[in-house]
């Protein structure tokens, strides 16, 4: 009974996740970490993840979240801070839009909180045709051949049915950070986590900034 009852644990302790790893990221951070979500978590890891979606800003002071993304360094004494690089955004359209080009698409004005997503309402107001809650429907209704948006770099770039518009924004672009609590971070299922995030975000450094991906 000793040695079956071993197997059991033994089976439990194999089948199960273990530990939640708590990420918050903005909405295309987590877009571009789903599309890569191998390279996050592993076949065989024993943690799960769980991933907050929003634009407002990562809060890790009572640890409710293990690992954030932002836009600036923290100020927080308690929180570790890893530099991951700069964020550029432009304006995108379908290509070859033809007239729709002259139509902005935006996040409406109450949940426009990040300053890229304020932007069409502080320089084209007047012209904007849709609004949408969220920031991921940009995309979508871009690609449709709606109207026009502001889109991050990484974003606009790598969709081959998409053509910038115009030169990058440069009052839009800022620093991009990967923060976590100070103690905490030494978990190692936060650590591991944190280093494949920073590995894998690093690896779109260039596309983050703006760098224009070659065409084949």
């Amino acid at each position: 009974m000793e040695a079956a009852a071993r197997k059991v644990d033994a089976w439990r302790q194999a089948s199960s996740v273990g530990a939640t790893v708590r990420i918050a990221a903005g909405t295309w951070v987590a877009w571009l970490m789903a599309e890569n979500f191998g390279a996050i978590r592993m076949p065989g890891d024993h943690f799960a993840v769980s991933m907050t979606i929003g634009e407002a800003r990562a809060n890790l002071n009572y640890r409710e979240i293990d690992i954030g993304i932002r836009a600036f360094e923290p100020e927080e004494n308690n929180l570790a801070a890893r530099l991951l690089g700069e964020v550029a955004y432009a304006v995108y359209a379908r290509r070859n839009a033809g007239e729709q080009e002259e139509r902005w698409l935006a996040v409406g004005e109450e949940d426009a909180i990040s300053n890229y997503l304020r932007w069409p309402h502080r320089n084209a107001g007047g012209a904007i045709v849709a609004t949408v809650n969220r920031p991921r429907s940009l995309l979508d209704l871009v690609r449709a051949g709606a109207g026009k948006a502001v889109l991050p770099c990484f974003v606009g770039d790598l969709d081959p049915d998409l053509q910038r518009l115009g030169p990058e924004l440069p009052d839009l672009r800022h620093q991009q950070w990967i923060v976590m609590n100070n103690e905490d971070r030494h978990r190692q299922e936060i650590r591991t986590v944190a280093d494949r995030m920073t590995k894998l975000l690093k690896s779109y450094s260039d596309l983050f900034a703006g760098k224009r991906p070659s065409r084949s």
